[in-house]
């Protein structure tokens, strides 16, 4: 434990998305982060941390290897619209096809199927990183002219995020029947332990019931490491160090300044006293939180890019968003009442 967290303190670490994923799916693209998926011969990145708390899930990488990421896209691109406009396709195409798969074959899934499913979420992710992370490093002139574009076909993908929680489940659901085991402690294993328990009739690991409540899945060298509990806090505390208790700072995602009354959203179907002209303040943002996301006067996330789902709503409404900042959801409590700058990225509380 000593030797990982030594390593995780020599970077400086972002939060790149957030959501309802489990352990099941995140140990499969750990792996596929930084191994197959790669631009220019280069990995996506070289270390890749995911945190599991309550049925909640966050995803780390370190600003180093997104910076080398953002490099390497800027020169594949070469300021190109062609370029720009394959890269977008290649997204909808991808989508298409992992969409039209897990509709086929949701009623039946076996070893066969899990696998070719895996095979084709990877193709996915590899359409979607290049663009979505690619927007993130745009600036000026460029961002102008190629943000439609990547955001159009980010929104035409968007539904292949829930599509593939509801499809884990209904892989568990499956193993669970022929195994006597429960779905949610299925989705808390790794895949290779999925593999094992469905091909072997092994038994569960022993922390599998910890696992739920908090846990943190850290890829370095291709080789996982699965931590639980305290020592899982630990290394969040080491990925989200927080300098302050007043201030945090993020990217703008839709420019102007707000005050209001914090309110902190983790799961949008299970609100009470959400108030018109709020601030909601949340990990990341989805197609469910739509209904809050009208009655906000803005949003501040912890995690996301320019193509965020956060982003992009905000830029519909016109309403203030401030994106990434880590550690909003920390920082700040329900009732907090704060000043929203996102002209200049900050978030004050007053």
């Amino acid at each position: 434990m000593a030797d990982t967290l030594d390593s995780l303190k020599k970077y400086h670490w972002k939060s790149i998305w957030a959501g309802d994923w489990t352990i099941m799916p995140c140990s499969d693209w750990g792996e596929h982060y930084i191994t197959t998926l790669r631009v220019n011969g280069e990995p996506f990145v070289r270390r890749v941390v995911f945190i599991f708390e309550n049925g909640k899930s966050s995803c780390w990488v370190t600003e180093e290897d997104i910076s080398v990421f953002h490099d390497r896209m800027i020169k594949m691109v070469d300021d190109k619209m062609s370029n720009v406009n394959i890269l977008a396709n290649n997204l909808v195409q991808a989508a298409k096809a992992a969409l039209e798969y897990m509709d086929e074959n949701k009623n039946f899934i076996d070893y066969e199927t899990y696998n070719r499913y895996r095979e084709i979420i990877r193709t996915y992710y590899n359409a979607h990183m290049p663009v979505k992370y690619f927007a993130d490093a745009l600036t000026g002139q460029q961002l102008e002219e190629f943000l439609p574009i990547l955001q159009k076909a980010r929104v035409e993908a968007e539904s292949v995020f829930t599509n593939t929680i509801l499809f884990d489940k209904m892989i568990v659901k499956n193993i669970g029947e022929k195994t006597g085991i429960a779905e949610g402690l299925l989705l808390n294993t790794t895949r290779d332990e999925l593999l094992h328990i469905w091909r072997n009739k092994a038994p569960l690991p022993k922390d599998i019931k910890q696992r739920h409540s908090f846990s943190a899945l850290v890829f370095e060298n291709k080789d996982p490491k699965l931590f639980v509990g305290n020592k899982a806090k630990e290394i969040l505390a080491t990925l989200a160090r927080v300098d302050t208790k007043e201030n945090i700072v993020g990217s703008t995602a839709y420019p102007g300044k707000i005050v209001g009354r914090v309110k902190i959203v983790l799961d949008p179907t299970n609100v009470r006293d959400f108030r018109q002209g709020d601030v909601l303040v949340t990990r990341m943002t989805r197609p469910e939180f739509l209904p809050l996301m009208k009655m906000a006067s803005g949003f501040v996330t912890d995690a996301g890019g320019i193509l965020s789902h956060a982003a992009i709503t905000a830029r519909e409404l016109k309403k203030p968003c401030i994106i990434g900042t880590k550690v909003a959801t920390q920082v700040f409590k329900d009732g907090d009442m704060v000043e929203v700058d996102a002209i200049k990225g900050i978030v004050k509380k007053i």
